[in-house]
């Protein structure tokens, strides 16, 4: 599916993913309490691990752009951000009903982990990248 950058670029999911590297797909909105509690720990694993192979990339089920991209500057939630309301949700794609969620993937695409939070999401990328 088509997927829309916060400069209004289109792309798509795959064509994002980087050789060689890990990319967590966090689940979010900027009304969900529960996302935005966590981006703290997201930002920080993503500081930590993107020189050793981490990607992240942030989907917002958030309608307005507005709210959107002052979440993401708020956050300083500065790795990819896409928005995906609406009937071709990301979303679908990945079974994803309730956020906050993260599916773990690999280069290829193929799912390592699923709705991994906090400590066992860092846990894991610990596992698949060491220190």
């Amino acid at each position: 599916g088509e997927i829309i950058t916060p400069d209004g670029e289109k792309t798509s999911l795959l064509s994002q993913l980087k050789k060689d590297r890990y990319t967590v797909i966090d689940f979010w909105a900027s009304w969900c309490g529960p996302c935005m509690k966590e981006m703290p720990d997201i930002a920080e694993i993503y500081k930590q691990y993107k020189s050793k192979g981490l990607e992240i990339i942030g989907i917002s089920s958030d309608v307005d752009p507005q709210r959107w991209t002052a979440a993401i500057e708020k956050n300083q939630m500065d790795w990819l951000q896409i928005r995906s309301s609406g009937e071709d949700r990301i979303g679908q794609m990945y079974a994803i009903n309730f956020i906050p969620a993260t599916v773990l993937i690999d280069h290829k695409g193929n799912i390592v982990a699923r709705k991994l939070r906090d400590i066992e999401l860092k846990e894991k990328i610990k596992e698949l990248l060491g220190e």
